[in-house]
């Protein structure tokens, strides 16, 4: 034994094997310990193998010796120990990292949760810093995104922050649009229609002031706000203003005459689909009911002629490729036509909105994986 031990290790073997691990040691130093990113799998792995060779034949001799199995079982029972310790750190590193991870979400809405709420303490630090252009930017990228999520209260809370920024700014178009949308339209979505009717009114009557200032008929920014602003007013009448709905209506088509083409087709098709919706609404169209009005009378007329605003805009959407809009038009349309003796009518305006709906879930999926849609609101 004592022999094999002095033939196992000769003074070469062992400086070969002394050399050997000093030199794998280098690299690791420099990964471990100043972070060196010179060394990269698979090479960092044969700089281990290197020195478990190393620490394997200098210990094995030894560990043969005492056991009695020779050096040669005693290399290979150190390099296994060796191996089976390195695996195990290595799985230790994985588990770690994994802990530490961001979790990943269970599910859509999960991740949708997160995104608002990201958005949400972004704009908390942009405003505590004082940076109003910053987040004014965040607002314009950010705010239909929580309108589509749903989060009408996250909405609001993010207008709040963005109309003090955009007061400072002194920047009245996008103070306007805050209180229409942001505010406005997100508390009517969150159900509260005082709050809302009172913010939209606050936003038309700072535009209209700073038209009457500058003494002209006002940019076309202006003009669109002062649109959608009627337009909101008129889509969250009370059932029983159908009179004050239709007064709003018309104080936005007068601004359509100065409009560019393009745009004024676009807001007809708009206020058109809200006519139908508060026309729906007065005669109690929404709540899933069949009425049936007489031919000649003036209910059947009114929403005759709702019906006839409301098809064209459906067509229009279509073919502008903004599926989501001809979703909820269609869905004002299948609740006109609710009235209608005609059983062939009403099953046709339902495939019309199936179909829609089915392209809306369609497209929702391909952006998130997952998707479901509800065409039961006007247009904001």
């Amino acid at each position: 034994m004592a022999g094999d031990l002095s033939s196992y290790y000769s003074a070469t073997n062992v400086s070969l094997a002394v050399g050997a691990a000093l030199a794998a040691t280098v690299p690791l130093v420099l990964v471990d310990v100043r972070g060196s990113r010179k060394f990269r799998e698979p090479g960092l792995s044969l700089v281990w193998l290197v020195n478990y060779l190393s620490f394997a034949y200098l210990v094995g001799g030894a560990l043969g010796w005492v056991t009695g199995f020779g050096p040669t079982a005693g290399f290979w029972f150190a390099l296994g120990a060796c191996l089976a310790w390195h695996v195990a750190l290595r799985v230790g590193r994985w588990q770690a990292a994994a802990e530490t991870r961001a979790p990943v979400p269970d599910s859509v809405d999960d991740a949708a949760d997160r995104l608002v709420q990201a958005i949400l303490e972004y704009a908390k630090y942009l405003h505590k810093q004082y940076k109003d252009r910053a987040l004014l930017a965040l607002r314009a990228n950010t705010t239909r995104t929580l309108h589509l999520l749903g989060a009408h209260d996250q909405r609001a809370e993010l207008g709040r922050l963005c109309l003090h920024a955009a007061q400072r700014a002194e920047d009245v178009e996008t103070e306007a649009s805050i209180l229409l949308d942001d505010l406005g339209w997100a508390y009517h979505e969150s159900g509260h229609d005082d709050l809302a009717r009172e913010h939209i009114t606050e936003a038309i009557e700072l535009v209209e002031q700073r038209i009457a200032a500058s003494q002209t008929d006002g940019t076309t920014g202006l003009q669109l706000l002062l649109i959608r602003g009627y337009r909101h007013l008129a889509a969250i009448a009370p059932s029983h203003d159908l009179d004050g709905a239709l007064r709003n209506l018309i104080r936005a088509e007068s601004q359509l005459i100065d409009l560019a083409e393009d745009l004024s087709t676009a807001e007809k098709h708009g206020l058109n689909a809200v006519y139908g919706h508060v026309v729906a609404v007065h005669y109690g169209l929404t709540r899933g009911e069949t009425a049936v009005f007489p031919e000649g009378t003036a209910e059947a007329v009114q929403v005759a002629e709702a019906m006839n605003r409301v098809e064209p805009a459906i067509t229009y959407y279509e073919h502008s490729g903004d599926i989501e809009r001809a979703a909820k038009t269609a869905a004002i349309f299948a609740r006109l036509a609710r009235h209608r003796v005609s059983k062939r009518l009403r099953e046709a305006a339902i495939a019309r909105l199936d179909r829609l709906d089915r392209l809306v879930v369609r497209d929702l999926r391909r952006w998130t994986g997952e998707g479901d849609v509800s065409a039961s609101r006007p247009m904001r």
